[in-house]
């Protein structure tokens, strides 16, 4: 689903629509519901972050990402 924002892109609108509250999810697991590649995905969940959006869980490999 695409959730609507005023303050969202659509891009960054799709990624926000693959995410759940309850279960964080990696990137590995948010790409396949994207037509973008693993870069812009990062760049966009950061994005996300820094609009209080998305809370990331851990780091590296093992960084996982909710709302």
């Amino acid at each position: 689903p695409v959730v609507r924002d005023a303050e969202m892109s659509e891009d960054e609108s799709m990624v926000y629509g693959t995410l759940s509250k309850n279960i964080p999810k990696s990137i590995s697991e948010i790409m396949p519901e994207l037509p973008f590649g693993r870069s812009k995905t990062a760049s966009i969940l950061k994005t996300l972050a820094e609009k209080n959006y998305v809370t990331i869980l851990g780091k590296g490999k093992s960084t996982r990402y909710k709302i």
